[in-house]
């Protein structure tokens, strides 16, 4: 799954790989950590408008929810969409169609389970400080004060050889597309086939990981770099997987 991601870049390199726009600057802070749990607020591009990075919360809320407590709970577990089940799940098979986004993102975070202990690890793209997960975004309205919210899902997919040896435990990654699809993710007339194509895992030639520390995860606040510094344990000669 990827509930932890990170967009470290600041707004003009942002705009300078995509070439486009933000809605908002100010909005935007360069993060080493965002955490899906806290509902934040993420640079995306729409499919509505992909000349425009606009700022979406983490965890989608359908359009027919009817009440801020059902959108509270359902959002915990949109977190994420199913590669797999996400044309017929009731609350993503609609995004889907015809609200696509790219996510942008320099990382995510995964635990390897090795007994009872839990490794965090930081996965990122060999030569691509910025790439795009593939995500859905979806508008609500709160029927009690006619509020707003704007949100997203990323998706996944089956995990890569790579990624599966660090989750190992779900063996998910997120759906990540290769720059050249980016357009074609966006684009409201593709086809249902090249858009079940474009859902596939990344291949793992075109990635990195390494371990990082646990206490820095744990205790670092979400702009330091240290999030990301790559652990030795003193335990043992070897620091990176792979």
């Amino acid at each position: 799954m990827c509930y932890y991601k990170s967009n470290a870049q600041q707004v003009e390199e942002i705009e300078s790989r995509y070439k486009a726009k933000f809605k908002d600057p100010t909005l935007h802070k360069a993060r080493f950590r965002e955490n899906g749990f806290q509902f934040p607020k993420c640079a995306l591009i729409l499919q509505e408008n992909p000349q425009i990075i606009d700022h979406y919360r983490w965890g989608l809320i359908p359009s027919w929810i009817r009440s801020a407590e059902e959108a509270k709970e359902i959002r915990l577990k949109t977190l994420n969409a199913r590669a797999e089940s996400i044309f017929e799940k009731p609350s993503f098979r609609q995004s889907i169609q015809s609200k696509r986004c790219l996510v942008v993102s320099t990382g995510y975070f995964e635990w390897q389970h090795e007994g009872k202990k839990k490794i965090p690890h930081y996965i990122s793209l060999n030569d691509a400080p910025l790439f795009s997960m593939g995500g859905i975004y979806e508008s609500w309205i709160n029927p009690a004060n006619g509020e707003k919210i704007n949100s997203f899902s990323i998706i996944t997919t089956v995990a890569n050889p790579m990624t599966a040896k660090i989750h190992n435990s779900k063996e998910r990654m997120p759906l990540i597309l290769e720059k050249e699809d980016e357009e074609k993710w966006l684009d409201p007339k593709l086809a249902l086939e090249e858009l079940e194509k474009l859902m596939r895992p990344f291949p793992e030639q075109q990635m990195q990981a390494w371990k990082i520390s646990e206490q820095q995860f744990k205790e670092d606040n979400d702009q330091n770099p240290k999030l990301i510094e790559e652990w030795i344990d003193p335990n043992s000669f070897q620091g990176s997987l792979f």
